[in-house]
């Protein structure tokens, strides 16, 4: 899967009670919110709202004297793992490559399991997905479309391990209009096709050797539209699931869906 997203001390790492807030888009509704991870540059709080609806809030400091940037990802009640909405209220700022680096080393070293679900989902997008030197730019908001095309799929994600160093076929369908392409899974000189996650390897990542057919898919959407998002998000909803959830190939090599 494309993405097109040293060392420091951490200053505040323990969750503590914060006060409660009101959302501008809808001031009846109260979000109950703790911050669950700090560190010198990055503050993520999570909130809980009054219909059971979750946001997950970073203020990112990328670059010293420039203003932060601030990421915003509401989840339904009964999501865990996608979010139905990323907004960046801050514009459409780049991702710093060094500032990436750094965030992704710093979770690396509190240790992703600490983290909640949905806040380690919006995270792994920031550190693992965003292509460094870009525009963050916010995920659509209406969430319907996606949910139907993941219907259809009628599975989780498929793996796709037995493939690995063969030849396969990715199907992309965009705006009505469907294209195919042909890619050799884990090819180290195509940036390894098939692979969830940015390339063939990622600094500090926390999942590593994992093949699906939905990450072959977004690849191939990715290189022939040249976004990550955009018109491949649908496409990028369903490689995301086998990223949050597929097992290593080495653990588990054989074709296989996984169904709900």
């Amino acid at each position: 899967m494309r993405r097109f997203f040293q060392g420091t001390i951490l200053v505040a790492l323990t969750t503590v009670s914060m006060a409660t807030t009101t959302f501008a888009a809808d001031p009846s509704l109260i979000f109950d919110c703790r911050l669950e991870f700090a560190s010198q540059d990055t503050k993520v709080e999570i909130c809980t709202a009054s219909d059971e609806r979750a946001l997950v809030k970073i203020v990112w400091q990328q670059k010293k004297d420039t203003p932060p940037t601030l990421i915003k990802a509401m989840f339904s009640a009964d999501s865990e793992k996608l979010w139905q909405s990323l907004a960046i209220p801050s514009g459409d700022p780049k991702i710093q490559r060094d500032a990436q680096d750094k965030l992704r080393r710093e979770l690396y070293e509190y240790g992703p399991q600490h983290l909640n679900s949905r806040t380690h989902a919006v995270l792994d997008f920031i550190v693992n997905f965003a292509q460094p030197e870009t525009s963050l730019k916010g995920f659509d908001p209406k969430f319907t479309e996606q949910l139907q095309a993941l219907q259809t799929l009628g599975s989780w994600y498929n793996l796709i391990c037995d493939a690995f160093g063969k030849t396969r076929e990715a199907t992309v369908n965009v705006k009505d209009t469907e294209f195919r392409k042909t890619y050799t899974v884990g090819d180290s000189n195509s940036l390894c096709p098939g692979r969830c996650g940015a390339g063939c390897a990622q600094f500090y990542e926390w999942r590593v050797n994992q093949y699906t057919q939905e990450c072959l898919n977004h690849d191939a959407c990715t290189d022939l539209k040249g976004v990550v998002l955009g018109e491949c998000q649908v496409l990028f909803v369903q490689a995301a699931l086998g990223y949050l959830l597929a097992p290593n190939c080495a653990d588990r090599p054989s074709n296989q869906a996984h169904w709900r």
